[in-house]
């Protein structure tokens, strides 16, 4: 996959296309006392770093600095997927992503909500630019349509490797309950016919080590979720069509 270069005037950019997006949700106050205005503080130093010649810090400084292009950039490149999702939704769920700590290792299971809100962001993020329609809520996550299927997603975004199976459970546990409920099938047309296709075709998303792996629940009420062995960030629609096919 080409690897594209991205300038620190162009993460500046897409940072404040994100506050202008919390500015118009009315978040705009909350987004100023935020990680990110702190963020905001440190590209454009970075910025007048470059333009004077002066070295790049290094050490703890380094560290924060990077964190800094990450999570803005992260933040960014979400905002044209966020301007086509209902702006109440997308409030609320900014409103979590501008808390937490300002650098992950500081995260405790208290305090991780933030960025997994924002895991949640960029995985829809990742399936519209797809050419997919993902639809925000708060369990599921995101439900897709794929070739008339609909598909339930789940994220989970685990502190330790000693988590990923108590956070696949859940994942599971939390899918399966939704479907029970008939939750999934009210949030898009087709009735029975549609959760009875989600019982077939329901979705885990698991970040690990900042990847994302994609494991499906292929029976009906139980069965082991196994891992596609597939990244949705390299063929996301790819990866949704191989288990949405076959219902028709």
């Amino acid at each position: 996959m080409a690897v594209k270069r991205i300038g620190f005037d162009d993460v500046l950019a897409q940072l404040d296309a994100a506050l202008a997006l919390c500015d118009d949700l009315g978040l705009g106050g909350h987004a100023r006392r935020s990680r990110f205005a702190g963020y905001r503080r440190t590209i454009v130093a970075a910025i007048d770093r470059v333009h004077a010649g002066v070295p790049a810090p290094d050490g703890l400084d380094a560290q924060q600095d990077a964190v800094a292009f990450i999570e803005s950039l992260l933040l960014g490149e979400v905002v044209p997927f966020l301007r086509t999702c209902p702006s109440d939704v997308v409030a609320s769920k900014l409103a979590v992503v501008l808390d937490g700590p300002t650098l992950p290792s500081a995260e405790s299971a208290t305090s991780n909500r933030a960025r997994n809100f924002m895991f949640e962001l960029s995985l829809g993020f990742r399936l519209w630019r797809a050419g997919l329609a993902p639809v925000l809520g708060d369990h599921p996550d995101l439900i897709c349509v794929v070739n008339g299927t609909p598909v339930l997603v789940e994220c989970k975004r685990p502190l330790s490797d000693e988590k990923v199976s108590k956070r696949i459970k859940e994942g599971r546990d939390q899918v399966l309950a939704d479907l029970k409920r008939g939750a999934a099938g009210a949030r898009r047309p087709g009735g029975r016919r549609a959760l009875r296709k989600l019982r077939r075709r329901s979705l885990l998303a698991l970040a690990v080590d900042d990847d994302v792996g994609l494991l499906v629940e292929e029976s009906d009420e139980a069965g082991d979720l196994r891992s596609l062995g597939q990244r949705c960030r390299q063929r996301p629609r790819q990866v949704l069509e191989r288990f949405a096919a076959g219902f028709d």
